[in-house]
């Protein structure tokens, strides 16, 4: 094309007729025959146009836009020649070219958009309002119909001089407090709607609750999981967040969650509590001026029962309630991220009980924790200190440490092992001596080499706390019972073996008639139940777990045993299962706490409330300990 807009070709008798097409070329003249030919043609680079000929080019501007790096507004400049692009989308400093365009730009994308980097006075004055509006639109659900951007937009445009269009212009005309001052909107200056202050007030950004403060995010997105309010409460503060809070909301919800969550009743419910407006009305009278100490529904039920003079009401439904009239719970640790969300406060609690306990646990062991100690250099160690911790000693191995403890057995536990370790490190001579001499006579050596390597280990650190009679919580204490302990050692030992010979013996008795009974199809369900009681019983570390009270008794519940067996043997099978119907459903359940946490000192506990029911039961000749039931059973089971 040519300038004109006019179609040519390159004459034939040109140099430049059988070369590479060229896109630019300079013609001399044009001469129509049968088509229209360049003749004398030159191949150019449009470039030199522009600097050869710049009286016959124009420039287009077209395209403004803020430039945020730039700190200005930037545009596009098209060079024309006759019709022809000689110089395509070249960046021009648009105030240059057009100063009122470019004052438009930037009110409207450096201010209004909130694109300027950098922050005054002003600018931080209008993010505020601005965010406050959107926050409004979200907390009133009006998205998009709330924030003013003509207002604002405007509010500038008249006030700035109409030359302002950078960054550096803006901030020294601002620099001075009095001139930033004449640029301060107000709330009211951008938005749409008049005297809705009031109404914002229901919906506050923090929510006072038995002097805390709790943090509400809103979001008012059908389409998004967090649609309405969620209180955003950290790892640390969830352990003390108030499991109904949420339910009640704000109180710019708690209106519609009312009216809503009493037309959810039951049909006939439902009518009992016509007009359903004047029973909203009273409800938020009377919970106006205080502060909720229990679950909303609840409350609420209560207020109607009593209203209508029904006891049995119920069946509010919560879960019938739109998403956005259902406040959530979302939990973040140090770096944000999200740990858990949901309606269900005690739900994410239990989830991340967890969490929460190695965190509470980090925390009292910045205090408490110690390691690597051969002597007593503990001071006093309290049973419980402050915040219901629970300190104690830790056995080490070579070495005895402390920390804290969230449990008190598990502390107790745990502290019974760290005493006992550091009386063997200082009478590690004589625990060699004990070692060596250990009482056990034939039937209780060849037991023990059928168990556990360790459990050897277990006998002599359970006659250790034996002979130490008790355990110390000072160091006075600790060296009067090791003092004792060094000469009752030995006469402890004897008690434990003795105990492992009793059982040894009872136990071979217990593994033959088992042997001759499996296959049997009356008992083989009580041989079923035998083998899991002695893998309860001889479990790896039951020498220690036992402790050396119910050690030195342990052959009482291999004599139980057999009891059992002689009873199966002159009595109908009918009444060992109706002991068995008793007891099994309890000892199941255990089990499966057990199996679920093998190392929990209060499950094992538990364990030993069992079989001392199971010998109240089953052998009644045989001495139990403690007072068992299945009541009390039941209610440890409860945890």
């Amino acid at each position: 094309h040519s300038v004109g807009n006019r179609q040519f070709a390159v004459f034939p008798g040109s140099g430049l007729f059988k070369s590479k097409r060229a896109l630019w070329v300079l013609g001399f003249e044009l001469v129509e025959t049968s088509r229209l030919w360049a003749r004398k043609v030159a191949e150019i680079d449009p470039k030199w146009v522009e600097e050869v000929v710049p009286h016959l080019c124009r420039s287009k501007y077209h395209s403004p836009y803020w430039n945020e790096q730039q700190g200005a507004v930037y545009g596009t400049e098209d060079v024309l020649l006759g019709g022809l692009t000689v110089v395509e989308g070249r960046r021009v400093f648009f105030g240059r070219v057009n100063p009122k365009m470019a004052f438009e730009v930037f009110v409207r994308e450096a201010l209004v958009d909130g694109k300027m980097r950098g922050n005054n006075l002003v600018t931080q004055n209008l993010a505020w309002v601005k965010e406050t509006i959107l926050g409004a639109e979200r907390k009133l659900r009006r998205v998009g119909y709330l924030w003013n951007e003509v207002a604002a937009y405007d509010f500038f445009f008249e006030r700035l001089p109409a030359a302002t269009n950078t960054t550096k212009q803006f901030y020294k005309l601002t620099e001075k407090p009095e001139d930033a001052g004449k640029l301060m909107v107000r709330f009211s200056d951008l938005i749409w709607e008049e005297d809705i202050e009031d109404r914002l007030r229901l919906f506050p950004d923090v929510v006072e609750h038995g002097g805390r403060e709790w943090q509400v995010k809103y979001v008012s997105d059908l389409e998004s999981d967090d649609d309405g309010l969620t209180f955003e409460v950290g790892i640390d503060e969830l352990a003390i967040f108030p499991d109904y809070l949420p339910s009640w909301g704000v109180p710019g919800i708690l209106e519609d969650r009312v009216e809503l969550l009493i037309r959810s009743l039951p049909k006939d419910w439902r009518r009992e509590c016509q007009p359903v407006a004047e029973k909203v009305s009273g409800f938020i009278s009377m919970w106006g001026d205080w502060e909720p100490q229990g679950h909303l529904d609840e409350a609420l039920l209560e207020y109607l029962r009593e209203k209508v003079g029904r006891n049995s009401l119920e069946g509010l439904e919560a879960s019938r309630l739109p998403q956005h009239l259902r406040p959530k719970l979302r939990v973040r640790n140090e770096m944000d991220e999200v740990m858990a969300f949901g309606e269900d406060v005690w739900a994410i609690k239990k989830k991340l009980a967890g969490e929460l306990r190695a965190r509470r646990e980090a925390a009292a062991n910045e205090e408490w924790e110690m390691t690597g100690g051969e002597v007593w250099s503990f001071g006093e160690i309290p049973v419980e200190a402050e915040d219901g911790i629970f300190p104690g000693l830790v056995d080490e191995g070579n070495t005895v440490g402390m920390r804290a403890y969230l449990e008190r057995e598990e502390a107790a536990e745990s502290h019974r092992a760290g005493v006992v370790r550091l009386f063997l490190i200082e009478y590690a001579e004589h625990c060699q001596y004990v070692r060596k001499n250990f009482p056990l006579k034939m039937a209780g050596r060849f037991m023990l080499s059928l168990l556990p390597e360790e459990t050897l280990e277990d006998f002599i650190r359970v006659s250790a706390e034996g002979g130490m009679k008790r355990i110390a919580r000072t160091e006075e204490e600790f060296g009067e019972s090791s003092a004792i302990g060094r000469g009752e050692w030995f006469a402890s030992a004897e008690k434990v073996a003795g105990a492992v010979e009793g059982m040894a013996e009872a136990d071979g008795r217990v593994r033959e008639w088992m042997n001759e009974n499996r296959q049997d199809r009356h008992l083989g369900e009580v041989v079923t139940q035998l083998e899991e009681q002695r893998e309860w019983l001889l479990r790896p570390g039951f020498g220690w777990l036992a402790g050396y009270d119910r050690m030195q008794r342990y052959q009482r519940y291999f004599y139980g045993i057999e009891d059992r067996i002689s009873r199966l043997e002159t009595q109908p099978l009918i009444r060992d299962e109706e002991k068995q119907n008793q007891f099994l459903p309890l000892w199941d359940e255990w089990m499966i706490l057990w199996n679920k946490y093998p190392q929990a000192v209060r499950i094992w506990e538990i364990g030993w409330m069992l079989e001392e029911w199971r010998l109240q039961l089953f052998a009644p000749g045989v001495p139990h300990m403690g007072k068992v039931s299945a009541k009390r059973i039941q209610k440890a089971l409860e945890i």
